[in-house]
């Protein structure tokens, strides 16, 4: 009987020396019991998901070349975003260019709903061009901050304009169809598009969780010029363990208070989410300060390119910050509760 126990006593022994919880311990077992967060319905792409409903959010958003933001909620109205686009255009049209009238170089509204704004970003700059993008969807504003580009964008700027009919609002986290940002739906597929939204849950000190969907922005180029690995959860776990190993090989790196001196995972494998098999890895690395970090992640995995019938999708959970050691842990099993509950309910709209 004592023979039979000992490996299983040696590996609680194992976990308790590291201060992680070792690799048997959480594999395959639900923890979603055991999440001390309330969670409230969102969509992200065209997934739908549970996340944190109090907390620290925001989104990035990329979309027809350009960054998205959401106006502030403080324009809750046409008058007041019309305003707020006429405030930024005068704004520009006051300020002097070296070798033009001003840094606007030109303005145009697009129906009610929408305007284009192109302007130099300083009085020197006379190569580049920037866009800025404003639309109004009846109770909500955006913003689409474009790249610099010469001159050549100024033939561009009627297509520039298609973007406008292909949003609409999102009144419902299950609305049918599209792709979904901060408030709003991507009616039709595109080229490229990418969201994502990150949350820091209250009452979680020094954790973040995130979630991203790509449609059309992974090719076979991006793959093949870096370490295939970054692809993959796991390889992901693999590259961390690696540094990990190096800083504990090097003796000027090895006592610093900061610097991790245990790793362990918690967990490794296949992990079914939205009816998609992907990958889930789970570890801990404990610094010499006594701070745990925790890392969590899951990725698809099929090895096929991101378009619009197979988005990508990760999810990522971190915690613990080793410069801030005074800071009260979130436990293990807090943790592991939030991650499982969370990626138990994410679906396909």
């Amino acid at each position: 009987m004592i023979r039979r126990l000992f490996p299983w006593l040696l590996t609680l022994l194992m976990g308790y020396l590291t201060g992680c919880t070792p690799s048997p311990a959480y594999q395959g077992i639900d923890m979603s019991a055991h999440n001390p967060v309330a969670l409230a319905p969102v969509c992200v792409g065209q997934f739908a998901l549970d996340f944190p409903r109090d907390g620290v959010a925001s989104w990035h958003v990329n979309l027809d070349w350009a960054a998205v933001e959401r106006l502030p909620a403080r324009l809750h109205d046409a008058a007041g975003f019309w305003a707020h686009v006429h405030a930024r255009r005068d704004a520009l049209a006051a300020q002097s260019h070296d070798t033009e009238p001003s840094l606007l170089s030109y303005y145009e509204q697009v129906g009610e709903s929408a305007a284009l704004l192109l302007h130099r970003n300083i009085p020197i700059n006379k190569r580049v061009y920037y866009l800025e993008r404003y639309l109004w969807l009846g109770d909500r504003g955006y913003l689409f901050k474009g790249l610099g580009e010469g001159e050549e964008i100024k033939a561009k700027l009627p297509a520039y304009k298609r973007i406008f009919s292909r949003l609409q609002p999102l009144n419902t986290v299950e609305q049918q169809g599209g792709f979904c940002i901060d408030g709003a739906v991507v009616a039709t597929p595109v080229d490229q598009i990418g969201a994502s939204q990150l949350i820091r849950p209250n009452r979680m000190p020094n954790t973040l969780l995130y979630v991203s969907t790509q449609e059309g922005s992974l090719i076979a180029e991006d793959v093949a010029a870096g370490d295939p690995r970054a692809f993959s959860a796991i390889g992901r776990m693999e590259m961390d363990k690696e540094q990990f190993q190096l800083i504990r090989s090097t003796a000027s790196l090895r006592d610093e208070s900061t610097s991790p001196k245990n790793f362990e995972t918690a967990r490794e494998g296949v992990r079914v989410v939205a009816g998609r098999a992907g990958e889930e890895a789970v570890w801990c690395k404990t610094m010499n300060n006594g701070v745990k970090k925790y890392r969590f992640l899951w990725m698809n995995n099929e090895g096929k390119p991101s378009l619009h019938d197979n988005p990508s999708l990760l999810l990522q959970l971190n915690s613990g910050d080793e410069m801030d050691p005074g800071a009260t842990p979130v436990s293990e099993e807090a943790l592991l509760g939030l991650w499982d509950a969370v990626l138990d309910s994410v679906h396909k709209r």
